[in-house]
């Protein structure tokens, strides 16, 4: 007879939904360690314009410039939910700056347990990451 084995709580990985809230959570740490693991070095995010930022050290200073300019800036997410190899997110922009409030709609593709890509829809008259770092 062929016997189950199942893996304790703390030897299981971690659902994709799990490592997407988990980098927002970092994200709005402003731990750039924990983000830098979490993402792959040739990684690549693509702001509402589908503009392209990357590598990961790009984005991660993408990242430093935009929290100097806008330092209070959090997302938040309503729902996320698992879609093959991606995850997609439903939430807002939160910061004091009213122009910086808006909805947005994410994608979070994953190679094995690191973000490959990251998508950004925002709606309305957000701008694009590009056009904030020019700023």
């Amino acid at each position: 007879m062929r016997r189950l084995r199942l893996l304790p709580f703390f030897e299981r990985k971690p659902s994709k939904v799990a490592l997407t809230r988990a980098f927002v959570d970092a994200l709005n740490a402003r731990d750039f360690a924990a983000m830098e693991r979490m993402l792959t070095p040739t990684m690549t995010y693509r702001d509402t314009a589908n503009y392209p930022i990357g590598p990961r050290d790009r984005y991660l200073e993408a990242l430093r410039r935009i929290f100097e300019i806008v330092p209070d800036m959090k997302i938040e997410f309503e729902s996320v939910t698992p879609k093959g190899s991606d995850v997609l997110c439903r939430g807002r922009i939160v910061s004091d700056d009213p122009a910086e409030c808006v909805e947005g709609l994410w994608k979070a593709t994953f190679h094995g347990d690191q973000l490959c890509e990251i998508h950004s829809y925002r709606e309305g008259n957000a701008r694009p990451l590009r056009r904030v770092l020019e700023h």
